[in-house]
């Protein structure tokens, strides 16, 4: 709040983001949904992957199946970090 005078941050132009961008999301998380998390990935300029899980937004932190999830992940970077 202090550094944007706000208590919303300003809004960042997602044009400027000309990397490839891989997302991972749950399709039951309440506070993204699925359809938002979508429309997000179909206007980046440069999308790479949309992976989706079978979880919530807590799952990320405390599901018992968030391990596929993390696996895909360090896949992910393990490839695109060479």
């Amino acid at each position: 709040m202090k550094k944007y005078n706000s208590t919303m941050p300003p809004k960042y132009d997602i044009d400027k983001m000309k990397i490839p961008i891989t997302i991972f999301a749950g399709s039951h998380d309440i506070l993204s949904e699925i359809q938002d998390v979508h429309r997000f990935y179909d206007s980046l300029k440069s999308p790479k992957a949309l992976h989706t899980y079978e979880l919530s937004h807590l799952d990320y932190m405390y599901g018992k199946d968030v391990i596929d999830m993390y696996n895909d992940i360090l896949q992910v970077l393990k490839k695109d970090l060479k």
